[in-house]
Order: C-alpha cells, then sequence, then structure tokens
C-alpha cells in the first residue's frame, strides 16, 4: 500500500491470512511491515461472529463490528483474531 507524507511515497507492506483452523474457529492474522507512520491503526472486521481470542486492543475506540489497535511508531505489527460462528 502507497503512503505518501510530504513528498515522499513509502510502499508499506499489508498481509492478511484468514485460516480455518477447526471447531468453527477462523483466525485472521494482520502484519504490518516498513510502516512509516507516525502512528498505525488497524481495525480487523469481526464478520459478524463470535471474538474467541485477541491481541489485546482498545475496543472502546473501535467502530461497531470491529476491534481497534493504535501502535506508535511500530515499522512492523501484527495483530490475531479467532473468531466462531
Amino acid at each position: 500500500v502507497p503512503v505518501t507524507l510530504s513528498g515522499n511515497t513509502s510502499w508499506v507492506d499489508v498481509r492478511i491470512d484468514r485460516s480455518d483452523v477447526g471447531n468453527g474457529v477462523i483466525e485472521k492474522k494482520i502484519a504490518i511491515a516498513n510502516n512509516p507512520l507516525e502512528t498505525l491503526k488497524i481495525e480487523p472486521w469481526l464478520e459478524e461472529r463470535v471474538l474467541v481470542d485477541a491481541t489485546a486492543g482498545d475496543a472502546a475506540e473501535a467502530p461497531r463490528g470491529r476491534l481497534s489497535y493504535s501502535f506508535r511508531s511500530p515499522n512492523e505489527e501484527e495483530v490475531i483474531i479467532r473468531l466462531q460462528n
């Protein structure tokens, strides 16, 4: 994903893996690398499923049906959530 700051464009690597881990549980992994932003915000969609487990985050700031993660100056970050029907 291209990100332009002060006229300079950096390419941020975004990878989203979604896998079935069994017993109706879906695992979503969001990985970010080469992030030039001072604050990185990740808001994964819960797919209208029940949240089983997740990387600790700030749900109070999340839009409905999402989780919210905010990181200060990370070059790389990863978030993992598990959802069930």
